[in-house]
């Protein structure tokens, strides 16, 4: 997912939405925010690919629900019933990238991350009103990396330099930026327990070493 800063745009608005459109392998989800009408400028930009315009500054409860909306918006109401969590897990019987090279340093970090993902999972109900959700994306994101490193190592021609490709890379950059901002978004929460502040903490830093192995990447395929 993706997030617009409408006020801080220059140029043509339109030509900005459709060149963010085009620089991505996939279809990503984009939340805009404000401080002009943001209910004129949804109905504006909702055809190009914004699916929620929220006003600044914003709570960690509107962020939230901003992000309720562009990624799931069909997903229950606050109070209603969520779908169950699921296990961080790749698919049975099939490996991840070798402990080598790029691809292998991401498969690792990765590991470590659902490993905590694992243990903090039972606590989630202690994350706050919006924490169970919350959490139920950043297992999604996670489940949708190792699913896409596995998918790469099925193919080992080009497995090496799989990240040398510009689509590739931001792809992974929006799905383990999904993962830090739903970290974040917790941690912003009040009570949350010391052990797992310090849970999401380290995964926001294996996250930083994540982009940090797409941006040597970019700068090897140079």
């Amino acid at each position: 997912m993706g997030i617009i800063d409408f006020d801080g745009l220059r140029g043509d608005l339109w030509e900005i939405l459709e060149k963010t459109r085009q620089a991505t392998a996939k279809p990503t989800p984009l939340l805009g925010i404000s401080t002009g009408d943001v209910e004129s400028l949804a109905q504006a930009v909702k055809n190009r690919g914004v699916g929620e315009v929220i006003s600044k500054p914003f709570s960690s409860e509107s962020l939230a629900s901003g992000v309720r909306m562009v990624l799931q918006p069909d997903a229950p109401a606050p109070g209603q019933s969520a779908p169950a969590l699921r296990t961080v897990s790749p698919p049975a019987g099939v490996e991840g990238p070798g402990p080598g090279g790029p691809m292998g340093a991401l498969w690792q970090m990765m590991a470590e991350i659902r490993s905590i993902v694992e243990w903090l999972q039972p606590q989630a109900s202690e994350f706050g009103e919006e924490g169970p959700e919350l959490f139920g994306y950043i297992i999604s994101s996670s489940q949708q990396i190792v699913d896409r490193l596995v998918e790469i190592k099925a193919d080992p021609a080009t497995v090496d330099h799989a990240l040398y490709d510009k689509g590739t890379r931001h792809d992974f950059r929006n799905m383990i930026g999904s993962v830090t901002g739903f970290s974040e978004l917790i941690l912003m929460e009040p009570g949350i327990p010391i052990d797992a502040q310090r849970g999401f903490k380290r995964i926001r830093q294996l996250s930083a070493s994540f982009v940090s192995v797409l941006d040597e990447q970019k700068a090897q395929a140079a």
